[in-house]
């Protein structure tokens, strides 16, 4: 789990390239990754003390993501929960 999360957070290019350096289809697909917002807020507000319009956008669609993930989660732990234990 923890190489994952650490692949993940290398898969989220803001952290190392600013958001303004990629394409715009870069900039169209990445919001779809939910850490993609939430880094590149925090990255503005240290660096520049603002958030812009794509910021805004970015972290909106992030965290639209990450809402659907959860419900999704949450319905299918519902559905296998009987079984769950008896798996781990």
């Amino acid at each position: 789990m923890t190489f994952a999360v650490q692949l993940w957070m290398l898969a989220t290019p803001v952290i190392y390239l600013p958001a303004e350096q990629l394409g715009p289809r870069a900039q169209a697909v990445l919001p779809l990754n939910p850490v993609f917002g939430l880094v590149h807020a925090f990255r503005q507000a240290i660096l520049d003390g603002e958030l812009d319009q794509y910021g805004w956008y970015a972290f909106g669609i992030s965290s639209a993501v990450s809402l659907c993930l959860l419900v999704v989660g949450c319905l299918y732990f519902r559905r296998v929960e009987r079984g769950f234990a008896d798996i781990i």
